[in-house]
């Protein structure tokens, strides 16, 4: 890359210029990062420190040191899609923050 910089990121504030969608925000934000010359399996590894570090540090929560993987074949047998909603796998963790929510829909989901 230019002036020898094998690279950067940047966290930019994005809007959508297109067709409001079910599946897709308006607004988001995105951390773009350029690299020369590093692997997938170089690559990986790094993101996955540097979001351990942004969760422990802004969050205080402690992600697993490996993140889970799943093959293009193994989310296209389970799920039917390239790109499954995994979300609901956290119902399970959250009925203890729920129940002691102030918010009354949260709690009523647990009565």
């Amino acid at each position: 890359m230019m002036a020898g910089i094998d690279r950067y990121y940047q966290i930019v504030r994005c809007f959508r210029d297109e067709d409001l969608r079910a599946d897709r925000q308006p607004e988001f934000t995105q951390l773009d990062i350029e690299t020369s010359f590093l692997s997938e399996h170089e690559f990986k590894p790094s993101m996955e420190d540097m979001m351990r570090g942004l969760f422990s540090q802004l969050l205080r929560v402690t992600l697993p040191s490996a993140f889970p993987r799943m093959t293009y074949q193994e989310a296209m047998s389970r799920f039917g899609s390239d790109k499954p909603d995994l979300r609901t796998l956290w119902n399970g963790r959250m009925s203890a923050i729920n129940a002691s929510s102030g918010y009354q829909n949260f709690r009523r989901s647990r009565e």
